[in-house]
């Protein structure tokens, strides 16, 4: 075995995944350095802490409003119609024992829609990455989350995250970034099936709240 070629392979295989001009753009204005990785160094940390994870803190990088997912599967070649089918494919591939043959419909569709969820925050490490729903409502004022066909945007970006965990087989945290205290989301039938599909909770969905001065 090359261990040089070993030591070389790309960890990183979320970030600078997505095609968008913003992204780009991002990229070519503000190129990536090591030292800005304390940034999102403490988030990382205490995200881990409360959920339990004992994530290894190595090398993390990130980027911002990016679609993870359905550039993960344009990177393997696919487009329009296609793309979408794929997130099928593969969701019954990686979640077999979740996947049963009565499973179709409202189900699937809600599946690929999840791919067009937009993650504010993508941290990703060697083993891990972690989704931030980030939120600055004025003083007094609650967080907006969007709601599309019923489905709460958290829920979309866990079961987005849920799918990529086991393509890229990392562990897979969501948190949010501002939002305040709103406690755990109560889900309704279609949220909870959605949940339960990808191996999720069955009755609400707890998402860990951080303050901004951690990205400080």
């Amino acid at each position: 075995m090359n261990l040089s070629k070993v030591a070389n392979v790309n960890p990183y295989l979320l970030i600078d995944l997505d095609k968008g001009e913003t992204s780009k753009l991002r990229r070519t204005l503000d190129p990536w350095q090591p030292a800005k990785a304390h940034a999102v160094t403490r988030l990382v940390g205490e995200c881990s802490l409360r959920h339990g994870a004992r994530l290894e803190i190595k090398e993390p990088r990130w980027e911002t409003n990016i679609y993870p997912l359905y550039y993960y599967f344009w990177d393997q070649g696919y487009r329009g119609r296609k793309l979408y089918n794929q997130v099928i494919v593969d969701y019954k591939r990686l979640f077999p024992e979740l996947a049963s043959p009565s499973s179709g419909g409202d189900l699937y569709y809600e599946l690929q829609r999840s791919t067009d969820a937009e993650i504010d925050l993508l941290i990703e490490d060697r083993d891990y990455f972690i989704f931030a729903e980030v939120k600055d409502p004025p003083p007094g004022k609650k967080a907006k989350f969007e709601t599309r066909g019923g489905i709460h945007q958290l829920v979309r970006q866990f079961v987005q995250g849920k799918l990529l965990g086991r393509l890229i087989r990392k562990e897979f945290l969501l948190c949010t970034v501002g939002v305040g205290l709103c406690g755990p989301l109560r889900l309704n039938d279609v949220e909870k099936g959605l949940l339960a599909a990808v191996g999720g909770p069955g009755h609400e969905l707890d998402v860990q709240n951080f303050d901004w001065d951690l990205l400080g």
